[in-house]
């Protein structure tokens, strides 16, 4: 019976398998760089970088893309017949009056001869001019004896053709233009930054830019007519380059001291990661990355919620019901070796908790 009890103790065993429920959550944190330093800064907590600020200019031609709306013509030419034997001289400004009351005025010296037609040049006087269509209609000369007044009239108008619309420069055009220049000088810059590496910087490394808008000018007025422009642009370029093995080791160490010793990080993935650059100064060499980082966080296998010694000697359904009872875990597995085992073994080392991951 002993030797029973002896190789039931010695050879049983228990593997708990949990699962638990990850937790994500946000951290928000500033990272100090500096540009005398080689290796990371323990007491100010400085990393080093590559620190540069330049001024750069850049210029480009680009095409209008506004067109300035097609305006209403008001002008066009009636037709003037006149039926007696004497040529009617039309002065510039004479009254031409529409059967619906819109009034037209002739643009120019004008004579309609005898017996004949001539085509003069009107302007509108009144709104309305959607009422006379281009074609036939009636038009009276009020300023003539009204003894002729029906011998001299107009039978019909045509409307000038309207003048197409011209492209103009617009602040939308401006600011599309700028922003192709600033991708440029960009790109200028980014190179002029690698071409600055450090020796203390021998990894692989990235980037971080600020590109502030000194002066922008384009080299026509607003709202001229033209079908391009040329737009200079003069930048504030600043930025920094450090070692991207670092950076990712610094910013992961930043998550894992944001949770408790019996919590594992999980899911602290390269694209829930914003890294921007909050500030410089270049006379001193010093600058802040603003980082901003979401990850998941689980129960570890070292949490002192696995108290083995409590675990010891409970049967799988207490088992499962202990650990069940944290919210943050789901599910709980329990499995004892040999088959006929049914309680936690009372050596603690023969209890193996493995946690889902």
């Amino acid at each position: 019976l002993i030797a029973v009890v002896v190789f039931t103790i010695s050879f049983s065993w228990a593997t708990i398998v949990i699962t638990p429920t990850a937790k994500r959550f946000t951290k928000t944190f500033e990272i100090p760089l500096s540009g005398d330093i080689t290796q990371f800064d323990p007491q100010l907590q400085e990393m080093p970088a590559v620190i540069v600020q330049q001024e750069m200019e850049g210029q480009g031609t680009f095409a209008t893309t506004t067109t300035k709306p097609v305006e209403q013509n008001d002008t066009g030419t009636i037709t003037v017949i006149n039926k007696t034997s004497n040529r009617q001289q039309l002065r510039a400004t004479t009254r031409l009056l529409h059967d619906s009351g819109v009034l037209f005025r002739t643009t120019e010296y004008s004579v309609v001869p005898a017996g004949g037609q001539a085509e003069v040049r009107v302007k509108l006087d009144t709104p309305g001019k959607e009422s006379v269509k281009s074609g036939s209609n009636r038009f009276t000369l009020p300023a003539l004896w009204p003894g002729v007044q029906n011998q001299i009239i107009g039978i019909s108008f045509q409307e000038d053709t309207a003048t197409e619309g011209q492209k103009i420069l617009t602040q939308q055009d401006v600011d599309s233009g700028t922003q192709e220049v600033i991708q440029k000088l960009k790109g200028k810059f980014s190179l002029l930054l690698d071409a600055n590496q450090s020796k203390q910087l021998t990894g692989k490394t990235v980037q971080f830019l600020d590109a502030q808008i000194v002066g922008a000018t384009p080299s026509i007025p607003m709202n001229s007519a033209a079908s391009q422009f040329d737009v200079k642009v003069k930048m504030l370029m600043r930025g920094v380059l450090v070692d991207e093995m670092d950076l990712k080791s610094k910013i992961k160490k930043e998550l894992v001291n944001s949770i408790s010793q019996d919590q594992e990080l999980i899911g602290a993935r390269d694209q829930d990661v914003h890294v921007q650059l909050a500030s410089i100064e270049a006379e001193t060499k010093k600058a802040i990355l603003k980082v901003s980082a979401t990850a998941g966080h689980v129960r570890s296998a070292l949490s002192a919620d696995y108290d083995k010694k409590k675990l010891s000697g409970m049967s799988a359904h207490e088992i499962e019901s202990t650990l069940t009872s944290y919210d943050d875990i789901t599910d709980v597995e329990v499995n004892f070796y040999p088959f006929w085992v049914t309680r936690a073994p009372i050596l603690l080392d023969h209890i193996n908790v493995v946690v889902r991951k």
